[in-house]
């Protein structure tokens, strides 16, 4: 198994009139060489001002480098309360949320802004090399 950071603390603010928030493609992870991925988010704080306003971060995955291609495989809503840290999440190949080879995040505000939205995370995984999951 292998650790590494998907993104260091990150600080984002996005305009009230923006509902989504998506990681810079220089930044997509190859997952080629894994066959499973075991996430981490630590949210230090989270901005949302509106009536019923959450925000989410999705993760999403995809087999070509390409925006169309993404699709979900698992997320949950930001809360920067210290009981709601860390939060873990686990995707591998034999699920119904299987990995693809290209792995982002974005986040996504829900309900009715009334001003600037964000927060301040990290996102830091592990990931078996393909070959080394007992059948």
């Amino acid at each position: 198994m292998i650790g590494f950071v998907i993104q260091s603390w990150r600080t984002v603010r996005v305009a009230q009139a923006e509902t989504l928030f998506y990681q810079a493609e220089s930044e997509w992870l190859d997952l080629a060489p894994f066959e499973d991925l075991t996430l981490w988010c630590d949210v230090k704080s989270v901005l949302i001002d509106g009536a019923d306003v959450a925000l989410d971060i999705v993760y999403e995955t995809a087999p070509e480098r390409d925006d169309a291609l993404f699709r979900p495989i698992g997320g949950f809503t930001l809360d920067s309360s210290p009981s709601a840290n860390p939060v873990v999440t686990n995707a591998i190949l034999d699920r119904g949320n299987a990995i693809a080879r290209w792995f982002r995040w974005k986040l996504e505000a829900r309900g009715t802004l009334s001003g600037p939205w964000g927060a301040c995370f990290r996102l830091l995984a592990t990931a078996t090399p393909v070959g080394r999951l007992a059948g």
